[in-house]
């Protein structure tokens, strides 16, 4: 999931990951692949978080009658 979300493909070599990252956080160099690693895994975890906070929102505003 991770590979998938930074990356756009789940079967990604390191180096995409390390590009992505540098690219997506504007670094001017790319990661070390152990922080590039670290740094996908929080880039994931804020998106999916971010995705079910508005899954979340829709269910409610949709369980009340109205949806954005």
């Amino acid at each position: 999931q991770v590979k998938q979300t930074v990356v756009g493909i789940g079967s990604a070599e390191k180096s995409q990951v390390q590009h992505m990252v540098r690219t997506l956080l504007k670094l001017p160099a790319n990661p070390q692949a152990d922080a590039a690693d670290a740094l996908a895994i929080a880039i994931t975890h804020c998106h999916v978080s971010q995705n079910a906070m508005q899954m979340s929102e829709s269910r409610l505003n949709l369980a009340r009658g109205r949806l954005r």
